[in-house]
C-alpha cells in the first residue's frame, strides 16, 4: 500500500456533550439602575460623555483634539470631577450631533 493512501489511526472514543441548562431570565432592570450599578454615583452628564464617546469608537485624546481640551479633563468630566461647562457643552453636540443641553 502506498505510504499517501494509509489511514491514520483514530480513537474510536466518542464524547457526549451536554448542553448546559439555560437558567430563567430574571427581572430585567432599567439602563439607569444598570449603569448606577457599574459605574456607582456618577451624573447623568458623565455617563452621556462616557457613553457616546464609546459609542463613536473615540479614545479620550482623540475626542479631546476634537473639541481642544486635554485628555485629562475629558477624563475628569466622565468620571464626574468636573463639570462640563456651556462652551464644552456646545462642542462636545457639535461633535456628536445632539443637543448640547445633554451635558448640561
Amino acid at each position: 500500500m502506498l505510504g499517501h493512501t494509509k489511514k491514520h489511526h483514530t480513537n474510536e472514543w466518542v464524547l457526549s456533550y451536554e448542553k448546559p441548562k439555560k437558567e430563567p431570565i430574571k427581572d430585567s432592570i432599567d439602563w439607569k439602575t444598570a449603569a448606577k450599578e457599574a459605574f456607582g454615583d456618577m451624573p447623568s452628564t458623565a455617563l452621556n460623555l462616557r457613553g457616546l464617546r464609546n459609542r463613536e469608537g473615540l479614545t479620550q485624546e482623540e475626542l479631546g483634539q476634537a473639541i481642544g481640551v486635554e485628555q485629562s479633563n475629558i477624563s475628569k468630566m466622565e468620571r464626574g470631577k468636573r463639570q462640563i461647562g456651556v462652551k464644552i457643552a456646545k462642542r462636545l453636540a457639535q461633535t456628536f450631533n445632539i443637543d448640547y443641553r445633554l451635558f448640561l
